[in-house]
């Protein structure tokens, strides 16, 4: 059977959620880092927030005290609202860190709704679409971009694939 895990009832923000476990995380990740000792760090990013024009958890992640690492890298997902984002996304970095660090599209894509405006997924506007997406991150700097775009997965097997 389906084993289930009962979570505890949190008075936590999301903010908070995401910065204790932050702060956990990074501090072993750091100590990990430090007994391997060769000079090497891995990177790491804050929480990424699917609506940064409307949300605030970056600003509260990185104004919240238990935060004593900073991240490395920031990401957020946006749809069709990327300028917003992004310049809310730098103001705060430079606000909170004081200095500009690189900014990851975790997913992206002209809305997060699937059977909505399919055709800038997978459709020939998507192509367009697409084109100047990229365009628009190489220009703003963006380090890297996850598209999204799901589609159905055909689970029966084809003859092709088939062997007797």
């Amino acid at each position: 059977g389906v084993q289930t895990c009962a979570l505890p009832i949190s008075n936590l923000t999301k903010a908070e959620a995401y910065s204790k476990i932050y702060a956990v995380a990074s501090e072993a990740i750091r100590e990990v880092d430090n007994e391997k000792n060769d000079g090497k760090f891995a990177k790491i990013g804050a929480p990424a927030e699917s609506n940064p024009r409307v949300s605030n958890l970056l600003k509260e992640f990185l104004g919240n005290d238990i935060v004593k690492l900073k991240p490395d890298y920031l990401s957020f997902h946006t749809y069709d609202d990327f300028y917003e984002s992004l310049n809310k996304y730098r103001d705060v970095s430079n606000l909170y860190l004081k200095k500009t660090i690189p900014i990851f599209i975790t997913e992206w894509n002209y809305d997060s709704i699937f059977f909505n405006t399919q055709e800038f997924k997978t459709g020939n506007k998507s192509i367009i679409y697409t084109s100047e997406m990229f365009i628009n991150y190489l220009k703003t700097g963006i380090r890297g971009a996850n598209y999204f775009a799901i589609q159905a997965v055909n689970t029966t097997r084809s003859e092709e694939h088939t062997s007797e």
